[in-house]
């Protein structure tokens, strides 16, 4: 660093002589009320001493082969803390140790936890969906006091997310059982801790501490990762067996061998804090700080004040550029009977959205659906997209019902303003739990004028096997006070044709109507109520159905 600066002052000075040169040094490191520039922390460094080099390899590998003399005690109290917490919270199975022989030259035992796991079931596979999906927009709800919080639950979500997607497509594929994957960590958790003085040897024994210090700073580390393994793989294996495998990625990547990490880290940032009046870092950093007072640090304080102002005022012009984050929730039920012994219909649900005003928008719904017979869990979520005046729109969704609820829906549309008339072109493709799929095209136009919205819809599809057509269009009339209430009503019909696909084929082809009135009231600036009522008619049977939901936005 000085030869540097010094080479820089060559080519500034070339006719100042050596004095001249350090009293420019001098006085670039004062401040403009002419106090001293303290070298910023982040700058200190501690020099390596030749001299401690021979006695911290000794410490290093003196406590790394006393760790290795001490695998057995440390292996059989592992099993004893396994078998106790794996009575505690009912795991099934047995705890066992396992001898390994390390090329001859080392035989060590690990323990083994037997329990049962298992791949998820429907059920279980949706569930941890919205739990993916409430980590994800969770986040979002985060106060910005807590900022990184928020990127922790975005990293659960991400990798949570990934088991969802694998389980989702290739759940057969996956090759791990959980007593297998518990037994393979508290292998590497054993070696883990015996790289702990290794790595410390390379790092933290060189530092200007004493041998005292840099043994205590070791032995805290290793018993404390020797008392955090089993309690940690312990809670791993009650996650797997109460909740299947679904849950092994994220238990492996973010509360597996990613905590011991951190833990080593930890420790190594504690010990490199530790104060003392000998050490010749600190003495030079105390003296340096006394040097500093007065003049220069307040001058400091008023620039970094200032700078501070400036960036706030600089960041809130720029956000001022930016929609408001608006969040929305709604909560609610349906009801519904069906003619001709039919039956009746239940559901509730609730929805969350997030937005900003013609940026982006995402939108997800979870509920509950019976009818005829079935029950359902369902989901879906949506992502909208403005460009400018156009906006552009992608959801899919599904269930868990054997016949009510689709394998998964996709929908897709580009919505743009024309002629005064806001006109949406929307692509469908549905499949169902058995052999039938559609693809469908639709339009809809709607027209606002001042407190009316005028729309008409229409779509056709296309089915398989068979080559079937289903037609249907409808309009709608709604009054509008904006943000106050809302009533309108609506009209349907069409065909709805498709190839039933069982023992027998049958074709199914029939006309379809429907009315609808619906009403919304606002109480306040941010909550309000939802109402709907639904009748249809079919050859089959008559429907009648009622929707009630509360909704809040902020």
């Amino acid at each position: 660093m000085a030869n540097a600066r010094n080479l820089m002052l060559d080519a500034e000075l070339p006719w100042a002589d050596a004095a001249t040169r350090q009293e420019v040094l001098r006085l670039r490191r004062r401040g403009w009320g002419g106090g001293d520039i303290p070298e910023h922390r982040a700058l200190r460094v501690s020099p390596v001493q030749r001299e401690k080099l021979v006695p911290a390899a000794l410490l290093a590998l003196a406590l790394f082969v006393a760790y290795l003399l001490l695998l057995g005690p440390v292996a059989r109290a592992w099993a004893g803390m396994l078998e106790t917490w794996q009575g505690l919270m009912d795991i099934p199975g047995q705890v066992s140790l396992v001898r390994y022989d390390f090329y001859g030259l080392l035989e060590f035992d690990v323990p083994f936890l037997s329990f049962a796991s298992g791949l998820p079931g429907s059920g279980a596979w949706w569930w941890g969906l919205l739990f993916t999906l409430a980590l994800a927009f969770g986040s979002y709800a985060v106060p910005p006091v807590i900022l990184p919080l928020r990127y922790v639950l975005r990293l659960l979500a991400f990798f949570q997310g990934g088991a969802q997607i694998f389980f989702g497509l290739w759940p057969q594929a996956f090759p791990y059982d959980g007593a297998g994957y518990v037994h393979g960590m508290l292998i590497a958790q054993l070696m883990l801790v015996a790289l702990v003085p290794i790595v410390l040897g390379f790092t933290y024994y060189v530092l200007d501490f004493g041998v005292a210090r840099k043994a205590l700073l070791t032995v805290m580390t290793m018993l404390h990762m020797i008392v955090l393994v089993p309690l940690q793989y312990a809670a791993h294996a009650y996650v797997i067996h109460h909740l299947s495998l679904l849950y092994m990625p994220l238990m492996f990547f973010v509360f597996g061998l990613t905590v011991n990490v951190l833990v080593f880290v930890s420790f190594y940032s504690w010990g490199v804090s530790w104060h003392h009046p000998m050490r010749l870092e600190d003495r030079v950093w105390a003296r340096r700080q006394g040097e500093a007072g007065g003049n220069g640090n307040g001058a400091a304080g008023v620039a970094a004040a200032l700078l501070a102002l400036l960036v706030a005022v600089a960041g809130t012009a720029g956000a001022a550029d930016l929609p408001p984050l608006t969040r929305s929730v709604e909560a609610g039920a349906s009801w519904g009977h069906y003619s001709n012994g039919y039956g009746d219909a239940d559901g509730q649900f609730a929805r969350f959205g997030l937005w900003r005003e013609d940026r982006w928008a995402w939108r997800f719904e979870a509920g509950r659906s019976a009818r005829f017979g079935d029950e359902s869990l369902d989901g879906g979520l949506s992502y909208s997209h403005w460009f400018g005046k156009t906006s552009v729109t992608a959801g899919v969704s599904s269930g868990t019902g054997d016949y009510i609820a689709h394998r998964y829906r996709f929908d897709a549309a580009v919505s743009r303003p024309i002629a005064e008339v806001v006109t949406t072109l929307g692509y469908t493709r549905i499949q169902s739990k058995g052999d039938n799929r559609s693809d469908g095209l639709g339009l809809s136009l709607v027209r606002y004028l001042p407190h009316w919205i005028l729309s008409a819809q229409g779509r056709c599809d296309w089915g398989q096997p068979g080559d079937t057509r289903s037609v249907s269009g409808g309009v709608g009339l709604a009054y509008v006070v904006w943000r106050r209430m809302s009533i309108g009503v609506g009209y349907d019909a069409g065909d709805v044709s498709y190839l039933l696909v069982g023992p027998g084929q049958a074709l199914v082809d029939y006309h379809a109507t429907g009315f609808n009135v619906g009403y919304s009231q606002w109480f306040g600036a941010h909550w309000g109520l939802n109402a709907r009522l639904d009748y249809g008619e079919t050859p089959f049977y008559n429907v009648r159905g009622a929707v009630l939901s509360l909704f809040r936005e902020w």
